[in-house]
């Protein structure tokens, strides 16, 4: 008999979206028949409430056999019934209450990155704590050429747009960059009429991932910037399409290291780039089977037991 997992997430967020549609694939390739999936995207009041063992847990009337929560764990009396509970932590959304709350209820931690784990290193020491690493939906497209520089903020304010910008708004002679923003509320600071041949803005969300993905095919050379215990599924995502990527941790590279960067790419030759993009597509691929294998275990483990 098929067991059911729930998979708690926050609904406001489009990148835990994508964990959980990665987290199901992923639990119902490794557990075929034996386990079904089912999301419930939860809103944010549903976590403010202060009465939580009597909030009504509206995202699901019958709860399944297990539950694992993206970030934050949620508590009602629906969910207190579940057999067992998973936690995917962030340390982002780990405050003292939510660290509390998550040892009070959950049987189990995994962690995207080690860097997450470390920064963790003393939370819930009940629970077993499993790295299991993470990965993105695979594209299904590869970058067209290795030419044009490029950046997708989205909305996201510790991805390193502005520095960017701010780079190529100093260096004139640097080559075409393209940086996609899109946040009403924390605009970047590069007016229009600023735009020169090597900088092009797109000021819009891409509502549908094929449209992303589109977009993205066009650029060969990726930015990412992102803290070390957070996993970026942007930078995962130029790696699956065999983009050269370039990761730089938002917390610690300076202006000069980013030049750096972009110098050491500017001197490759066609061939070379094509080879650092068709590596970046072999990194991808062993890292997702490699998180798909230590989920599989895990699980295993920890949940079906």
């Amino acid at each position: 008999m098929s067991r059911l997992v729930d998979i708690f997430c926050p609904s406001w967020s489009n990148a835990r979206r994508v964990d959980a549609q990665v987290l199901r694939a992923t639990l119902q390739e490794n557990f075929q028949g034996a386990l079904t999936c089912r999301v419930l995207f939860v809103p944010e009041s549903l976590y403010r409430d202060a009465d939580r063992h009597t909030a009504a847990l509206t995202t699901v009337d019958t709860p399944g056999d297990f539950a694992i929560f993206l970030e934050r764990v949620l508590d009602s009396k629906e969910v207190r019934r579940y057999k067992r509970r998973a936690l995917i932590a962030t340390p982002k959304w780990c405050d003292a209450q939510s660290i509390q709350r998550a040892e009070e209820l959950v049987d189990l931690v995994l962690f995207k990155t080690q860097a997450a784990q470390d920064v963790l290193a003393n939370s819930f020491s009940r629970q077993p704590r499993v790295w299991v690493g993470f990965s993105s939906p695979d594209p299904k497209r590869q970058v067209e050429r290795h030419e044009t520089f490029a950046h997708f903020g989205a909305r996201s304010t510790n991805r390193g747009s502005q520095v960017l910008l701010d780079l190529w708004r100093r260096r004139a002679d640097l080559p075409a960059l393209h940086v996609q923003w899109h946040d009403p509320a924390a605009p970047i600071n590069f007016p229009k009429w600023l735009q020169r041949d090597n900088v092009q803005l797109m000021l819009h969300h891409f509502p549908k991932h094929e449209d992303y993905f589109a977009e993205l095919a066009k650029h060969g050379i990726q930015f990412s910037f992102a803290p070390p215990e957070s996993f970026c599924h942007y930078h995962n995502e130029g790696r699956a399409m065999g983009a050269v990527a370039l990761a730089l941790r938002s917390e610690s590279f300076s202006v000069a290291e980013l030049e750096h960067s972009i110098n050491e790419v500017r001197t490759m030759s066609a061939k070379q780039r094509s080879e650092a993009g068709r590596m970046a597509r072999q990194a991808y691929e062993d890292d997702h089977k490699t998180f798909s294998l230590r989920l599989r275990e895990t699980i295993q483990d920890h949940l079906l037991r």
